[in-house]
């Protein structure tokens, strides 16, 4: 039976883990117990939920379930459309548990919020203002880390994060761009424009092709730019410091 992680981040997929598994190798950043880009949920629907979706609505089991281990949690979704909804729907549920003092807004650095000071005690009756989930773990809560892709700031998804991380002054990816323009028809939706863009960009490189973690161990993308080495210091802020 394989030990229980201390330090965990939950992402929407396979994308997202092996980004930030490749950004910890090049950064020496440390190594993070474990990455879980599924999230298995019993459904009945014939399609159950998958990505974001389905990280959301785990996300209070894996709290509630925690184990002692357990001392740095992790979640990186996508903002899309709405920062707003994705950062709200992962507040709800830390009050929920238990957190206090949560902000309103993320931070712009990425988000690291400190377990609570007091263990959560299951809620009594004729409590007043008892949280919908309350918490019947007497363990102690993890260090939590939000990370809201691209920035925390702007809409968008990983693509528009590793946007940031092309060479400054690369010729190929304006010239991307116009080819994306220039197409006689679009048979991607808008919401998957960036991640056209990426892989047409990708696929001009030196190997072709190269999936988004080989793009950054291969140097194709920059680590030394600012918005990895802020993403850099979020990580190293949620699972690594004291």
């Amino acid at each position: 039976m394989s030990k229980p992680p201390s330090t965990l981040l939950l992402v929407e997929g396979r994308d997202d883990e092996y980004v930030v598994k490749s950004i910890c190798g090049r950064m020496q950043i440390g190594h993070i117990d474990e990455i879980r880009s599924e999230h298995n949920l019993h459904s009945s629907d014939k399609e159950p939920p998958r990505g974001k979706e389905a990280l959301l609505i785990a996300l209070p089991n894996y709290l509630e379930s925690r184990g002692e281990e357990l001392t740095a949690l992790g979640v990186l979704v996508d903002a899309d459309d709405h920062l707003g909804s994705s950062w709200q729907s992962i507040i709800r549920t830390l009050h929920q548990i238990g957190y206090a003092d949560l902000p309103e807004h993320p931070d712009p650095a990425g988000t690291v919020i400190p377990p609570p000071q007091k263990a959560i005690q299951p809620p009594q009756p004729g409590d007043i203002d008892i949280s919908p989930l309350g918490d019947t773990n007497p363990l102690p809560l993890p260090r939590v880390g939000i990370w809201i892709m691209p920035n925390n700031q702007l809409g968008g998804t990983l693509e528009d994060f590793l946007k940031f991380l092309v060479p400054e002054g690369d010729p190929l990816l304006p010239y991307a761009e116009k080819t994306l323009n220039d197409l006689p028809a679009e048979r991607f939706t808008s919401a998957h424009r960036p991640k056209a863009l990426m892989h047409t960009w990708l696929a001009w490189q030196n190997e072709p092709g190269k999936p988004y973690g080989q793009a950054i161990s291969a140097k194709y993308l920059n680590t030394d730019l600012p918005m990895a080495k802020t993403f850099a210091k979020w990580l190293r802020r949620t699972f690594f410091d004291d």
